[in-house]
């Protein structure tokens, strides 16, 4: 592998990571011509050793010989000391051999032998060896050009420049445990830059990632810990970026915080499926379902939060990064010192333009977090209960000023009774309000529901003093709500825009919205 170490820069990743797409794609191109070659041989003709099993005075014949079949059908039942007896040569070995199994054993043997093994060794090897197979030219022809375009594909591979710049041609297990590691390291590197929003070729990296998982279950879990932990580092530094903009003392950029969580939950869960859908199925899925457990127990979090990371068509890998994202991005916000807190929530809650989608966002990613949304739920009321209480006690604030003599008590006066007047218009618009929020945002969610009946229930039952801690029992609300009734009736009538009926449908409606939303308030009063 040529182009610099893992930490090189985007076009060395790249040079790294189309090195070895190009070296696997000729060596899978290989293996198919192999596989064509000997998979014809295997329809024309059989191998049939001398006596004894000796191979070295077999031959090979075309298939439908006469005198052979019963023999070969033998040998292909009954195998190497099997029941069905020897040979005349006595020894139990095979009767024939297809040339289909021919050429997998001289595969199997070049591609096992090291490089710098004594030829000695491959003599002693079980079945027919990689040599020129005796009395059968078109075979050894074709095991010879097998074995020459396995020796070439091997040397491509073996002659790579290491991490330290030397170059060897040792195809040991160090030497393939490097490499591996390299590739990995610009795979993850690659991946990364993606969440950047950097261009990255994305048939190669998947097509080099999908390289790796057939290596098998241990080189996807290796290749899965080492994106765990570089994600988990660039969600942690991407949080503490956001914790002081998001929070009580910085720009309380709730919305923008908002939407980013949301696109990087997408970014990632595009990433998990697009290039890890691969890796992340049939033996390799258990490996990752592994780690996933392990990261939790290590994190000390339970398993509900990667039970709701995801759905039953996401992979265990999807799963996995989205619950990083989760973990290290969303939750560490996601509580009443943060965005939750009513300096930051309150402003987007009372903006009825923002109820969808960023309060429905806020109610979608609080589903993510463990106790998110009985967290925001308390919040929910909090800020009900606190608009609510303000409106139900504005009055108190007109009538407070009382120094300035005659005329200004007169217009003190006057402006708590248009105070007073305006209490129960606003009361219903703050109901109105709580309850889009509850539908449009949370869902129509029943337990957002009962929050807001118990909230109006709690600020009609207040008392008309900010300090009267156990309230007047709906009092001042019942003769509020009664003389907005009669006032609406009475315009209604004098303006003659409306018949007397309609009139006193209008203020039985108005009487009906208010008992509905008060109905405990007006029982205690």
């Amino acid at each position: 592998i040529g182009g610099g170490s893992s930490s090189s820069g985007n076009g060395s990743s790249d040079v790294i990571l189309s090195n070895v797409n190009e070296v696997c794609s000729s060596y899978y191109e290989y293996l198919r011509c192999v596989r064509s070659v000997f998979l014809h041989l295997d329809r024309r003709f059989i191998f049939v050793p001398g006596g004894g099993g000796d191979w070295k005075s077999g031959r090979a014949i075309p298939r439908g010989t006469s005198g052979i079949g019963s023999t070969m059908n033998s040998a292909m039942t009954t195998g190497a000391g099997g029941s069905g007896g020897g040979g005349s040569g006595g020894g139990g070995g095979p009767k024939s051999w297809g040339l289909w199994d021919v050429g997998m054993a001289c595969l199997r043997d070049h591609m096992t032998a090291s490089s710098y093994a004594p030829a000695s060794n491959t003599a002693n090897a079980a079945g027919p060896p990689t040599a020129a197979l005796p009395g059968a030219a078109v075979p050894s022809a074709s095991a010879a050009a097998a074995a020459a375009a396995a020796a070439a594909a091997e040397a491509r591979m073996a002659n790579t420049t290491t991490s330290t710049g030397t170059t060897g041609t040792t195809a040991g297990t160090g030497n393939y445990q490097t490499i591996l590691s390299t590739v990995t390291s610009h795979v993850v590197s690659t991946l990364l830059r993606s969440l950047d929003s950097i261009a990255i070729d994305s048939t190669l990296t998947r097509s080099v990632i999908r390289t790796v998982g057939d290596l098998g279950p241990t080189s996807s879990r290796g290749l899965l810990k080492e994106l765990v932990t570089e994600l988990t580092s660039y969600f942690d530094a991407e949080c503490r970026r956001w914790m002081d903009m998001s929070g009580v003392g910085g720009s309380g950029d709730v919305v923008g915080y908002l939407r980013h969580v949301d696109e990087r939950l997408g970014q990632v869960g595009h990433l998990a499926s697009f290039y890890l859908g691969g890796i992340g199925s049939s033996s390799s899925s258990s490996s990752s379902l592994s780690l996933s457990a392990d990261r939790m127990d290590i994190d000390g979090a339970d398993d509900d939060a990667a039970a709701g990371a995801g759905g039953d068509d996401e992979s265990a890998s999807s799963i996995l990064l989205l619950s990083i994202v989760e973990r290290h991005l969303l939750r560490p916000h996601y509580n009443p010192q943060h965005i939750l807190h009513p300096t930051v929530l309150y402003r987007l809650l009372d903006d009825e333009s923002r109820i969808v989608p960023d309060v429905k966002r806020l109610y979608t990613l609080g589903k993510r977090v463990d106790g998110g949304i009985a967290s925001l739920r308390a919040a929910f009321g909090q800020y009900g209960r606190e608009r609510g209480l303000e409106v139900v006690r504005s009055d108190a604030v007109g009538g407070a000023g009382g120094a300035g003599g005659a005329g200004g008590a007169a217009t003190s006066k006057a402006e708590s009774r248009d105070a007073r007047l305006k209490i129960v218009p606003n009361l219903l618009s703050c109901k109105s309000h709580l309850e889009q929020l509850q539908i449009r945002a949370f869902g129509n969610d029943e337990t957002f529901d009962r929050v807001v009946r118990n909230v109006l229930e709690e600020v009609c039952n207040a008392g008309s003093e900010s300090g009267d801690d156990e309230g007047d029992g709906g009092r001042k609300i019942a003769e509020l709500l009664a003389k907005y009734a009669d006032l609406r009736f009475k315009n209604a009538k004098a303006g003659g825009s409306m018949a007397p009926s309609t009139a006193a449908s209008a203020a039985a409606a108005v009487m009906a919205r208010a008992d509905s939303a008060m109905s405990g308030a007006s029982a205690t009063a």
